[in-house]
């Protein structure tokens, strides 16, 4: 049920359950640069946050500004890219649940993404 992105200018929260390839669609839709070389990869973007989901064309980190995450305590957090310095095909998050993404994208032309 974790399938909503909102948007505010460039910046879009992506919950969990949100499906990859639309949400990397979303983003070219709203003439929103910075994801479109991800189109191909499959799953959720919680998944995509904990692999640190990417290839040739750029990471998925390179764009997410913070991870929203439950411990297993039960604790809400906020992890910063800086704080999970993530890595190849790994977020870095440590033993979290992951609630969302909050990803900052820049401008383009929806016609060339």
């Amino acid at each position: 049920r974790l399938t909503r992105v909102t948007r505010d200018g460039e910046r879009l929260q992506a919950w969990a359950g949100a499906s990859f390839p639309g949400f990397v669609r979303g983003a070219r839709e709203a003439g929103l640069a910075g994801v479109s070389g991800l189109i191909g990869i499959p799953g959720q973007v919680g998944g995509a946050v904990r692999m640190n989901a990417g290839g040739k064309y750029g990471w998925f980190w390179d764009v997410i500004e913070s991870a929203e995450v439950i411990t297993r305590a039960g604790e809400l957090r906020t992890i910063s890219k800086a704080e999970a310095q993530p890595k190849y095909r790994d977020g870095n998050i440590g033993d979290v649940v992951v609630l969302a993404a909050n990803v900052v994208l820049t401008p383009g032309k929806r016609d060339e993404l």
